[in-house]
């Protein structure tokens, strides 16, 4: 039978039960209340044992702690309430991307997901890193990040979460990938502008000069192009980072050449904006486009997919499998405009507070440079 202990300093009983092994087990009841404690235990016990089932073991857990409080902390009805909370502070294609990773986990503990948040277990973070470890390494650590990252949620909202991460290692990102991507060569740049239209033209100009990402050059308005003070003020998707982009003589030149509109809010870039919000706020349609552009500039040998499937199910990958990254994309523009900074002896400093990158890995602990130095560095940027 069950026994209960309660250690000096404690409030709360330990149950003390032996599980189908024989290995004799221990866990906090978090009840103050004997009789409530010896219940959890025997239910625990009986469950170690297989002497009742998953649901019967739910239906005890109810009796000790009632209807609403069992319901209100199991591990699926937290994950959603923890999705909703977070929407409106996140955009939508991160939040998109969270919900699929809440759900891949969610899955994954199958019945266990409708136990309370206090039985999950090291067990059951084990099995769910194995279940990525033949996905793609950084998809693998994105979701035990979020995994991680709703357990403090509802360790912060007051409900009891052991530290279940204890021991789980993440995986090795190999290096390969990120060092395959490389920045244009000026005449690679003329090239492609030679075969782009004219939106696509002024994508990427605006890729090259302000060092933004896609998305944020697709999504500008004439709002946040002040041609008085020579400044683009946006805030970035990915890292909520405002930012204030000088204009340089260039991309000044460039804007005199594009439709003008007395309404604030027109876009400067209509049909990549409708692509992403077409696609919610993913990028991935416009980037495809981008990529059958430097095909036709013969910077890009595309894989053709089989008729019907997907690229990814066509290399026989799957979406969460390695894959190569190509070495020139619309994100080289970005490592594009720091090359060619860094080549006409801008600070890496400076070069890299221009192009708002966050990664204090990448930026050597950089520091906020004056507006001065960064139109004086936007300068150096070519003429194409």
């Amino acid at each position: 039978m069950a026994s209960l202990w309660k250690h000096p300093k404690s409030r709360y009983w330990t149950a003390c039960w032996t599980d189908a092994t024989g290995r004799r087990m221990k866990r906090s009841t978090k009840s103050t209340q004997r009789r409530e404690a010896q219940k959890e235990a025997d239910a625990l016990e009986a469950a170690a044992r297989r002497k009742i089932g998953l649901v019967r073991g739910i239906s005890l857990i109810k009796e000790i702690y009632g209807e609403d409080e069992a319901a209100g902390v199991t591990v699926a009805k937290f994950a959603k309430s923890w999705l909703e909370e977070i929407k409106p502070s996140v955009a939508s294609s991160t939040h998109a991307t969270y919900a699929t990773g809440m759900k891949d986990f969610v899955q994954s503990l199958g019945e266990r997901a409708a136990l309370s948040l206090l039985h999950l277990s090291r067990s059951d973070i084990a099995r769910y890193r194995k279940s990525l470890a033949d996905g793609h390494p950084v998809t693998g650590n994105l979701r035990l990040k979020l995994v991680r990252m709703m357990l403090k949620a509802a360790k912060d909202a007051g409900h009891s979460v052991d530290d279940v991460f204890v021991g789980v290692k993440p995986f090795r990102e190999g290096r390969e990938e990120t060092a395959a991507r490389r920045p244009f060569t000026v005449p690679e740049l003329q090239r492609l502008l030679t075969v782009a239209d004219k939106e696509w033209r002024s994508l990427i100009l605006f890729g090259l000069y302000t060092g933004q990402r896609l998305g944020d050059i697709a999504a500008l308005r004439w709002s946040q192009i002040d041609t008085a003070r020579g400044e683009i003020v946006l805030t970035t998707k990915k890292t909520g980072r405002r930012m204030v982009i000088p204009i340089n003589t260039a991309l000044a030149e460039h804007l005199t050449s594009l439709p003008g509109s007395d309404d604030p809010k027109a876009l400067l870039h209509p049909r990549a904006a409708a692509l992403v919000n077409g696609a919610k706020g993913k990028v991935s349609t416009l980037s495809r486009h981008f990529g059958e552009l430097l095909e036709s500039a013969g910077l890009r040998s595309v894989e053709e997919p089989q008729a019907g499937k997907p690229a990814h199910d066509a290399r026989g990958i799957g979406r969460e499998g390695r894959r190569t990254v190509a070495e020139l994309s619309f994100h080289s523009l970005r490592h594009t405009a720091r090359s060619l900074l860094e080549s006409a002896g801008v600070p890496l400093k400076t070069a890299m507070d221009l192009i708002g990158h966050s990664d204090t890995g990448s930026s050597l602990g950089y520091t906020h440079v004056d507006s001065d130095a960064l139109r004086r560095a936007a300068e150096h940027l070519p003429r194409l």
